[in-house]
């Protein structure tokens, strides 16, 4: 966002003792120091007890993997192990075998490269790290506070409205500015911008520009390097992110490859911003060979 580099943190929930029963039969959560784990699936139900007949609290996004803190299990009336979790403020059960309990080890190599951080960016960098070793993490550093940052999001020069990012006039009225210039008081409304946006909050700016946010295995993306690294990208690469489009073809991720030695960009950026912009058939005209002034590019 305008240049801004984001800072992370991270917040630590504390572990709750609990015994159930179920129907004559005492099942007893068995509790230990809270661990991390990650859900290896999408869109699962955390429970209020542990069986599929229980009252479901919330679920896990979709196409997310989300991280939780692990408080205990029990085993259910299904034969199964439940484990009784904490995520996003919920606290309830999710079977076992859609939680992977995240066994970190002491890594000397790793904790050196991890001094170039603050210590709240630690644990979910450690999470990672226990999930995907061969990760390598830099720090980023720039002479400003996230407070600051935000700031620069919002100039107030004179009588100018406030600036912030704007979002779509769908979105939760939660997420949107009050502010001078954002909220016309006197009749009670929002100020459309482009005729479908409305200005949004310092608070939801802050929220997006700030990484602690977005720590996980899903999101950490936001943050690669983008430039070309000849000894951590290659062909493979490419030919994971483009399977089954347009692009899976050796001559393509041929074409990548020369256009990111080239250009100094990541194949794996170059490939996913082609997708990205001609979808995964390539049937836009402007990569059709006759695009005029683009005749012969394909």
């Amino acid at each position: 966002m305008t240049g801004i580099r984001r800072a992370f943190c991270l917040f630590l929930s504390f572990s709750i003792l609990i015994s159930a029963a179920f129907c004559s039969t005492a099942w007893v959560l068995r509790t230990y120091a809270a661990q991390r784990g990650y859900v290896d699936a999408t869109d699962v139900n955390i429970r209020e007890d542990a069986t599929t007949k229980s009252k479901s609290l919330g679920k896990t996004p979709l196409y997310e993997k989300v991280y939780v803190t692990v408080n205990g299990q029990k085993t259910g009336v299904d034969g199964y192990i439940w484990y009784n979790i904490t995520y996003n403020g919920i606290t309830g059960y999710i079977r076992g075998d859609f939680i992977k309990i995240i066994e970190q080890t002491e890594d000397a190599t790793f904790e050196e490269q991890l001094n170039a951080f603050p210590e709240s960016y630690k644990p979910y960098l450690r999470d990672l790290h226990a999930v995907y070793p061969n990760w390598k993490f830099y720090a980023d550093k720039i002479n400003l506070t996230l407070d600051e940052a935000v700031e620069l999001e919002a100039p107030r020069l004179n009588a100018t409205p406030i600036t912030y990012k704007t979002v779509h006039y769908t979105t939760a009225k939660s997420w949107l500015s009050m502010g001078f210039g954002a909220y016309e008081y006197s009749q009670n409304k929002w100020v459309l911008r482009d005729t479908s946006y409305y200005i949004a909050s310092r608070e939801l700016v802050k929220y997006y520009m700030d990484p602690r946010n977005f720590l996980d295995g899903s999101y950490i993306y936001t943050f690669m390097l983008q430039g070309y690294d000849g000894s951590a990208q290659n062909a493979d690469g490419v030919r994971n992110i483009v399977k089954n489009t347009f692009l899976d073809t050796d001559e393509y991720i041929n074409i990548i490859m020369d256009a990111a030695q080239q250009s100094g960009v990541s194949p794996y950026v170059i490939a996913a911003k082609i997708i990205q912009e001609q979808g995964t058939k390539g049937t836009s005209p402007l990569i059709s060979g006759t695009y005029a002034g683009y005749e012969g590019y394909y």
